[in-house]
């Protein structure tokens, strides 16, 4: 019998049963029989683990103590089954303390996600490459490791307090203690393989000068620190975050050509904008600080956020050279000048307010604009008749603006945009009240008669979709009551009404019924227009009354990846079709190899790898289609390319597939809740599946960024499909 089971067999022979503190220790299970004896150490260790977290309450413990330890939930073994190599645990309800147990061959220890409370073991792992412990209530200091082989160290989200040790982990690539009470300063590390290190959200002091070659994240937002930004020496780093802290001083003019976010807000910094030479920059973060001088035209092509504002900058505003510019944010600063007419085709938002700029308002040439507020300036002139026709708020008071509201201002279909936002104190203005009048095409400021208490008539068709003011969509006949808010106080909001009438033309019914469907499956088909004509709707047949006589779903061909002899697929969505239980077929390679009938991604059951083909037809009428004859899924095509048991590598080597589709930025990634997408183009659906291929939750937008809210998700890898490209992501 070895030492430990030895030791533990001896305290309850000397009679120290009656020492709860051994009690676990001498109440010791029977060694399963068949089990081998090359792991009744490891097993003697597990069961430590088990007492020591409540097992019998774990959310799921099966097989746990069986005669087949690699059964056991969580547990992996070595190749000759003679040792534990990984135990994964995370988010099992585990509750208690950790104990400081010995299995000498493991490699990956993943307890994150639990109830964990006490301290950290000083682990004596000597092959352990992966500890995460991150997402429990550990309190206590975090101990100075010696496992020579570790490369990941998760311990975030904890109650950790003391200073950081200076590990000596040669072959440790990712750091993250961030989310702790950790104070002092940061050492100044030796670790020659590092790619991240996240300390943000404690309460160090001081920075080093890192030498740190291979570091791409740099994460330190959220603590005290003072003193001044190094002009550090990371050659390679991408992401570089200080926000939040008490550094004094000049921002470094950083030789850092692969930077691509930078972030420095709320500090109190002074002097004046560096014009970095980063051409990768997709963000550059400085506001709340003192800054001063003028703002830099810099080289940034692919620069997304530029915020600047809450500074004391002075001069004119650049007309800058970025066409993928979103969100420009100069506002609460002492520029001066005229507002430059930029080209931003891409741009989202733009806050000029709060300066003391001159001249006139652009005409701005920018499609994808819905927020735009230049208030608290010295602007003249007359509003343009501004063609934005995303455009949701608008601020234009405390100028010097005149004439009348322009007819571009009002409401598309048919009231004027009273979600914009106030044009007050506007002295030349004839009249700013954006209910009462517009320009009319007259050259005069005409009255709007159909508010306050009015009534409007329309005639619904589904290819002419009726949208009221306040933002909802009318898809049947009957009277509808709105209000349009103000956001100006001195306008009291609008109340009126709008009879809706139905056309009754099969083309009318028919493209009814499909608009309705669209929106209701959270805008899919996103190849449809509705604000096209029906017969411009891709997948449609039309007859010639314009009714619709065929539907089939255009979306095919497909790369996914999802374990075989599973009831379910990865990436099995029939569109529009995907609520009806259609017959189906699925072949390989011409080969039938099951007849189904499809509902919710849990029809078919692939028994091996490859490209398989379905598809669907229904024959005789939809209820809500009368004249449709036909429909199908038009050959549907999906790559199954995992083999069992191994879906994260085969997620991350089957991404490569879609390297020639356009770009798509996903951070931060990892990430605790929110993931950030922006895209070169609209992003349409955005699906969202789990690490074993289990649908999860589908998006619609039509915009090219969009936020994924994964709080209060299971921790693991995810995965994204864009249109008809994957990305791996992992929620912490």
């Amino acid at each position: 019998m070895k030492k430990t089971v030895f030791f533990k067999t001896l305290l309850c022979l000397l009679g120290l049963t009656f020492l709860s503190v051994f009690t676990p220790l001498c109440a010791q299970r029977p060694f399963p029989t068949g089990l081998p004896a090359c792991l009744e150490d490891d097993f003697r260790q597990l069961e430590m683990l088990y007492d020591s977290t409540n097992g019998n309450r774990w959310r799921d413990h099966t097989n746990w103590f069986t005669a087949n330890m690699g059964s056991w939930y969580g547990v992996t073994l070595s190749a000759d089954n003679c040792s534990v190599k990984q135990l994964q645990l995370n988010g099992d309800s585990l509750k208690g303390t950790i104990p400081n147990f010995n299995l000498p061959n493991l490699q990956y220890l993943y307890l994150y996600d639990n109830q964990l409370t006490g301290t950290i073991p000083n682990f004596n792992l000597p092959n352990l490459h992966s500890l995460y412990l991150q997402n429990n209530q550990l309190t206590g200091t975090i101990p100075n490791f010696n496992l020579p082989k570790l490369s990941l160290f998760h311990i975030d989200n904890n109650l950790l307090t003391g200073t950081i040790p200076n590990f000596n982990l040669p072959n440790l690539y990712e750091l993250q203690l961030d989310h702790n009470q950790l104070t002092g300063s940061i050492p100044n590390f030796n670790l020659p393989k590092l790619v991240r290190l996240r300390l943000e959200d404690n309460q160090l002091s001081r920075i080093p000068n890192f030498n740190l070659p291979n570091l791409l994240e740099l994460h330190l937002a959220n603590n005290r620190l003072t003193d001044t930004i190094p002009n550090f020496n990371m050659p390679i780093l991408q992401r570089l975050i200080l926000s939040n802290n008490r550094l004094t001083g000049k921002i470094p003019n950083f030789n850092m050509p692969l930077l691509e976010l930078l972030s420095a807000s709320d500090n109190q910094l002074t002097g004046s904008i560096p014009n970095f030479n980063m051409p990768r920059l997709i963000m550059i973060s400085l506001s709340k600080n003192q800054l001063t001088g003028a703002i830099p035209n810099f080289n940034a092509p692919n620069i997304d956020y530029l915020y600047l504002y809450d500074n004391q900058l002075t001069g004119t505003i650049p007309n800058f050279n970025m066409p993928k510019l979103q969100h420009l944010y100069l506002y609460n600063n002492q520029l001066t000048g005229t507002i430059p007419n930029f080209n931003f085709p891409m741009m989202w938002s733009l806050a000029l307010y709060n300066n003391q700029l001159t001249g006139t308002i652009p005409n701005f040439n920018a499609d994808a604009l819905q927020y735009l507020r230049i208030e608290h300036n010295q602007l003249n002139g007359r509003i343009p008749n501004f063609k934005l026709p995303k455009l949701k708020y608008l601020t234009l008071h405390y100028n010097q603006l005149s004439g009348c509201i322009p007819d571009s201002l009002r409401f598309q279909c048919p009231l004027i945009g009273a979600l914009f936002g106030s044009i007050s104190n506007n002295p030349g203005l004839t009249n700013q009240d954006w209910a009462s009048y517009w320009n009319n095409g007259t050259g005069a400021c005409v009255p709007q008669s159909t508010f306050n208490g009015g009534k409007i008539t329309a005639t619904l068709c589904g290819d002419r979709v009726y949208r009221l003011p306040s933002g909802w969509t009318v898809y049947a006949a009957g009277t509808y009551s709105d209000t349009i808010r103000h956001y100006n106080d001195m306008v009291a909001d609008s109340a009126y009404q709008v009879q809706i009438n139905i056309d009754t033309t099969c083309h009318c019914q028919d493209s009814i019924a499909l608009a309705s469907f669209y929106h209701s499956s959270g805008g899919y088909p996103n190849y449809w227009d509705l604000q096209q004509p029906m017969n411009t709707w891709a997948g449609l047949s039309l007859n010639a009354q314009g009714c619709v006589i065929a539907w089939w779903d255009a979306h095919s061909d497909t790369s996914i990846c999802t374990q075989l002899n599973q009831n379910y697929l990865l990436y099995g969505d029939f569109g529009v079709f995907n609520a009806l239980q259609l017959p189906n077929r699925w072949s390989k390679n011409g080969v039938v190899k099951a007849d189904t009938t499809f509902l919710f991604l849990k029809a078919f059951q692939p028994v091996d790898t490859g490209r398989y083909t379905v598809r669907m037809l229904v024959e005789g009428q939809f209820s809500m289609l009368p004249s449709l004859q036909y429909a199908e899924s038009r050959a549907t095509r999906l790559k199954i390319c995992c083999p069992p048991n191994n879906l994260p590598d085969c997620i991350a080597s089957d991404t490569k597939d879609f390297a020639a589709q356009p770009w798509i930025k996903i951070y931060p990634n990892p990430s605790q809740a929110i993931f950030h997408l922006e895209a070169a183009e609209k992003l349409g659906m955005v699906r969202l599946y789990n690490g074993v291929g289990q649908w999860v939750k589908s998006w619609q937008t039509t915009e090219y960024q969009f936020d994924i809210d994964l709080t209060g998700a299971a921790s693991g890898i995810y995965l994204l499909q864009v249109g008809e490209r994957a990305y791996k992501i992992l929620k912490q």
